[in-house]
């Protein structure tokens, strides 16, 4: 897969994929086209429009697709969140697993 970068951002072909490991914070904008994104561990799935950002909620991975041809960008987190906290996540989500319950936001 080739993943074209220009300076405005990353192109996406018609049906074209990326992955992003670790997203948590990760902001993503579409300036043209639509794309599609869904985030391990999250029940949703979300349609961008061109203008329209997402930031992602969680520190797993995530995939963008296009629908058409796009052109996106991709922010990381101004800081990453400090290892107590990402700890604290996993272990209420662990929690939320094992008691059948969804897991905190």
């Amino acid at each position: 897969m080739k993943i074209e970068f220009s300076a405005s951002g990353v192109v996406l072909a018609k049906d074209q994929l990326i992955r992003l490991p670790r997203a948590e914070g990760v902001r993503i904008a579409s300036r043209r086209g639509s794309v599609w994104i869904t985030q391990d561990g999250d029940l949703r799935d979300v349609v961008l429009q061109p203008g329209e950002s997402l930031v992602l909620g969680r520190d797993t991975p995530a995939i963008v697709q296009a629908f058409e041809p796009a052109l996106i960008t991709i922010a990381e987190p101004a800081r990453r969140r400090d290892a107590g906290h990402v700890m604290l996540r996993k272990l209420r989500d662990a929690i939320g697993r094992l008691a059948g319950a969804p897991a905190w936001a």
